[in-house]
């Protein structure tokens, strides 16, 4: 299976939905796209390599779930999405070693939730991030530091970190001054 064919496409007033493809190895095919005017979910893609076709996408208005894609190993070709209205959910892409493509996402409006992607070491990737609207959740990563989120200045939720056996600072955190929820370290 491939896209190819959408290449016009410009703006989706609905939600992308990629569910369960084996044999999609990316997203070529969308390339045209700039404005999600819905939720994107990429989830249990195993074959999926890339986000290759997301390249233009810099708004999401609604959440951005990108879950348990086996074979996932960046997300390099979401380099423009500068905001997601909704949650920003990154879960269980247990190949991915690099997050450098969120570097221009600078807003998330719901929650950010980093979960269980144990290949994944550094943070880099999420110096633009200046604002999140819910919670800011790192659950059972391999992070040693989290010194990307030195942009970081206000969480209207909770700040969440726990499970995280390797992570030894939270000086990226130096210009966070607003926390609107509690505060939670248990690794």
């Amino acid at each position: 299976l491939n896209l190819s064919g959408l290449e016009s496409l410009e703006v989706l007033n609905g939600s992308l939905e990629v569910k369960e493809n084996e044999g999609l190895s990316s997203l070529n095919g969308l390339q045209g796209l700039h404005l999600i005017n819905g939720s994107v979910i990429v989830d249990q893609n195993h074959q999926m390599i890339s986000l290759h076709g997301l390249d233009s996408v810099g708004n999401i208005l609604g959440d951005l779930d990108i879950y348990y894609n086996l074979g996932l190993l960046n997300v390099d070709h979401l380099s423009k999405l500068s905001s997601v209205s909704g949650d920003f959910s990154f879960h269980i892409n247990n190949s991915v070693v690099s997050i450098l493509g969120f570097s221009s996402l600078q807003h998330v409006g719901g929650n950010f939730k980093m979960q269980s992607n144990w290949i994944l070491e550094n943070s880099n990737g999420l110096e633009s991030l200046g604002f999140v609207g819910g919670d800011v959740i790192f659950d059972g990563t391999r992070l040693v530091e989290i010194n990307s989120l030195n942009g970081l200045i206000t969480i209207g939720g909770s700040l969440i970190i726990r499970s995280n056996t390797k992570l030894e600072t939270l000086e990226g955190l130096i210009n966070l001054n607003s926390i609107n929820g509690e505060l939670y370290i248990r690794n």
